[in-house]
């Protein structure tokens, strides 16, 4: 129902009176590429012909200056190419003997290319990132074509796997290189911009193209963008909002101030657009924002839209290299015909994962400050236009400091007279009645850290006003409100001292009963009802089942042990059945990458998997290493069944690598995205913490949590359904707002603690309670929480950081369990009680010693898809 582009809520973001926008929020793509139905082209209306002018003529002063790719257009052609025609023929690069040559065999394949995800690497600045989930249907139907340059090439050869095929191509995973030799510029920000805004010239037979700059790894199904940003809304030209800025000339300060580009000239662009009538953005303008991010651009090439990228190119080609300050300004020439789709920032960040440069851009011509510089010995410090017309006198009454004043949307708001600022002051008596409620709720969904730290989480009143809706639920992802960086990062001293629980040590015998029968031990132990339900009652010395019996399973060789006693600092992680491969964590700074160890335990299937599909290297000890991950094996399996198996390491972190102080568990199948010592600093030591986890997305009960692995086929729904009689029979209700916890659910995929004691003990009862009962740990977190009566504190973070943190990769193949489709305990019987597991979940199979036949479970209320 919201209007974007209204102009009442223009004037009151103006004024600071809209919230910001989250750093990243969910994209409301459609279901399924799959499912998604290609539309007819759009019939080109206003200009039906589009020709270019391919050879590059001076002038008739006798002249024979070297032909360049953008020509040199001259003033008044310039001002003739905004006048729309039918048919037209412009400037639009590519000039004969002006440079950029592809070679025949890209020339070929690229003829064969209608759907585009096109991109661009220039002097070696960055290397190809592969695309995440891509659709088979999108893989056949895009041509993913990586535009680079002949230095660039080699660079990547000497860095990253290039194949060949049959013809000649060259390929990185799935993007095809297709090799710009003589590029037209000296600057190479100035050559990404000839694929980025002329990729209709390049590539002349595309009908959609999406563009990404070098520096990026698309998120988002390439179809489902197309769908989300053209067809859904009836556009052929999409583009994001800047993040900041909104008119030209705030951003061309700013592009001054971080030296993008030789300050006067910058002013001297600017002059000419204030010269030709181009004001600043106001809210009384057609348009959301006159500056785009261009990083991403996504069109249907039209005639019009291929005139518009022409006239994009020729203001880039003629001033400065930085796009964005001339997409407002051809827009406004060609008068609101020219239609586009400024879609919301944070979406914008949330098609992409940034990745850094390979090295830092610098330039001379960037650090100049007057034109003075230019003269002398430094006349080739500049710009490599030749013979480029001198612009018009712009320096008179025209153009003055207070014509693009920051102050100007405000002036214009201000003077439309007393009854508007009475209207807002109503509105804004109206708010100040709810100021304390809004502001509670607000402060709870900001990405601030300073307003963060403001809401109480676990207040009633909050919780409350969620249960009844009233609290906005937050996007997938949100901005984390990490340090400023790693090296500035203090860790404290001393470790928190244990209070409650002062010595904790385990049972390690598996000692069955006295009725003389002897089974085999189990990683787990023959844990008694009794003995189980003493472990929950706290003193300061306790000894407990903790798993690691012995002659159970799940042992590390010499070299691996030797290796973790040295380890202090643990991020880690594991991959069972060959479910995964290793995943390397993105911006670990140097200080981090000393600091901690990066952990992955895997299987013995899991390890030869590996060893099959990436490069596995062994250190001079016999360690092995996929990057910056070693390769922990445990080996004889301590359970049947691989999920639960992966909770060993995950759960028992502190029985594995007993030497670990803080540790950092992330699931298999994610990729981290934040430096491990920011998380520790966010979420332990700024809160005094010492056992930090997620909240889960969709539940706060375990009962619904219960529900919704039933109807996900995650477990025998019977044995689930016995597993919640049990807790539901031992007291535990359902999550409401009357209780002291956010939720009784967690999203488990990262556990990030200090290992104290008490922490120790919680994961060991948690870790029991997985071993006695169903492997689906989210169900037995809460339950263990509760028989600790509140002496276990933890802080539960906002499920949008959770996601913030990673990024979700495909398991390799789709988990099954024939258990996982059994519907009544009957199924168990005769031929089929293999399906019980023998070394794990006893407490289902081992009479509970209360009746349990008049436990009722608690009403389920199905509020999402996932539940």
């Amino acid at each position: 129902m919201c209007n974007r582009d209204s102009r009442v809520l223009i004037r009151l973001d103006t004024m600071g009176l809209v919230p910001k926008p989250p750093h990243r929020c969910l994209i409301p793509v459609a279901d399924d590429p799959e499912k998604i139905i290609i539309p007819k082209r759009t019939p080109s209306k206003v200009v039906e012909q589009l020709t270019y002018i391919t050879e590059d003529v001076v002038g008739n002063n006798g002249s024979s200056l070297p032909p360049l790719f953008g020509g040199h257009q001259s003033w008044l052609q310039r001002d003739e190419s905004f006048e729309l025609k039918s048919s037209m023929k412009v400037h639009c690069g590519f000039m004969r003997g002006g440079g950029v040559e592809m070679a025949t065999k890209d020339i070929r394949y690229a003829e064969k290319c209608r759907f585009v995800v096109a991109s661009g690497i220039f002097d070696r600045y960055d290397t190809p990132h592969k695309p995440s989930d891509i659709s088979p249907r999108s893989q056949k139907l895009f041509c993913f074509l990586m535009a680079v340059d002949e230095i660039s090439i080699d660079f990547i050869k000497k860095n990253v796997t290039v194949r060949e095929d049959k013809d000649g191509g060259q390929w990185v995973g799935i993007w095809r290189l297709i090799v710009l030799k003589n590029p037209p510029y000296d600057e190479p920000r100035r050559n990404g911009k000839v694929p980025k805004i002329l990729t209709h010239r390049l590539f002349p037979q595309v009908q959609y193209s999406i563009w990404i700059d070098g520096k990026m790894e698309l998120m988002v199904d390439p179809l489902l963008i197309l769908e989300r940003y053209l067809w859904r809304g009836k556009h052929t030209f999409a583009i994001a909002q800047h993040k900041h800025h909104r008119s030209i000339y705030e951003e061309a300060d700013a592009n001054k101030r971080r030296k993008r580009y030789a300050r006067p000239l910058i002013d001297l662009h600017m002059k000419i657009y204030s010269y030709e009538g181009m004001e600043p953005w106001s809210p009384m303008k057609n348009t959301i924002s006159d500056v785009p991010e261009g990083a991403i651009i996504i069109r249907e090439h039209t005639a019009l839209n291929d005139l518009f990228s022409c006239l994009w190119f020729n203001e880039v080609n003629l001033f400065t290299p930085r796009d964005q300050l001339s997409f407002g300004y051809v827009v406004y020439r060609l008068g609101g015909v020219f239609k586009f789709f400024m879609f919301p920032n944070c979406e914008y960040n949330s098609l992409f994962v940034l990745q850094r440069h390979t090295h830092k851009h610098s330039s001379r011509v960037e650090l100049v400050k007057s034109l003075d510089e230019f003269k002398g010995n430094n006349e080739d410090a500049g710009t490599n236009s030749p013979g480029t017309p001198s612009p018009p006198d712009v320096d008179g009454e025209f153009f003055s400091p207070g014509k693009w004043s920051q102050d100007y949307p405000m002036k214009i708001i201000w003077r439309r007279g007393f009854l508007r600022l009475v209207l807002v002051g109503g509105i804004l008596w109206m708010f100040l009645i709810l100021t304390v409620l809004v502001f509670h709720v607000w402060s709870c969904q900001s990405s601030l850290a300073f307003l963060s730290a403001l809401c109480n989480r676990g207040s009633r009143v909050l919780n409350m006003l969620d249960t009844m809706g009233l609290v906005p639920k937050p996007p997938h992802r949100c901005l984390i409100p990490v340090a400023d960086g790693p090296d500035k990062i203090v860790i404290p001293k001393r470790r928190t001292p244990s209070e409650v629980v002062e010595q904790l040590t385990y049972i390690t015998e598996d000692v069955v009963g006295n009725n003389g029968s002897s089974p085999p031990p189990l990683f787990g132990g023959h844990q008694s009802w009794l003995q189980r339900d003493e472990s929950f009652e706290l003193k300061s010395s306790m000894k407990v089942h903790c798993g690691f019996m012995r002659g159970g399973g799940a042992e590390m060789a010499t070299k691996d042990i030797r290796y973790a006693k040295n380890c202090r600092f643990v991020v880690a992680s594991g991959i069972f059945d060959g479910y995964d491969t290793p995943h390397q964590p993105s911006d670990v700074s140097p200080r981090s990458q000393k600091l901690f160890c990066f952990l992955m335990v895997v299987d013995e299937i899991s390890i030869d998997f590996i060893k099959k599909n990436v490069t596995v290297r062994e250190d001079k000890d016999g360690g092995q290493w996929v990057g910056i991950w070693r390769l922990i094996v445990l080996k004889n399996p301590p359970y049947d069944e691989p999920r639960r198996n992966g909770k060993v390491p995950k759960i028992l972190m502190h029985r594995l690598f007993p030497q670990a102080q803080y540790s950092i568990w992330i699931d298999g199948k994610m990729e981290l995205m934040v430096d491990p010592l920011l998380i520790l600093e966010r979420y332990l030591w700024r809160g005094k913490h010492t056992f930090a986890i997620a909240q889960h997305k969709h539940h706060r009960s375990i009962y619904e949590e219960a529900d919704s692995n039933k109807r996900r086929k995650r477990y025998a729904r019977p044995l689930i359904d016995l597993h919640m009689k049990i807790y539901r029979y031992e007291g535990l209700e359902p999550w409401s707002p009357m209780k002291n916890t956010v939720s009784d659910v967690p999203e488990g995929a990262i556990i990030i603690r200090e290992h104290t004691a008490l922490n120790d003990l919680f994961s060991c009862l948690w870790f029991n309670e997985v071993n006695l009962f169903t492997p689906r740990d989210q169900l037995s977190f809460g339950y263990v929480v509760y028989r600790l009566g509140g002496v276990f504190k933890f802080f539960m973070f906002p499920n949008c950081e959770y996601n913030s943190l990673f990024v979700l990769h495909p398991h390799t193949r789709e988990h099954s369990s024939i258990v996982e489709w059994v519907k009544s305990l009957d199924e168990f019987k005769g031929n089929n009680s293999a399906l019980k597991e023998s070394r794990g979940g006893l407490g289902l199979w081992t009479p509970y010693p209360r009746n349990l036949s008049s436990v009722v479970l608690p009403a389920v209320s199905r509020t999402s898809k996932a539940g």
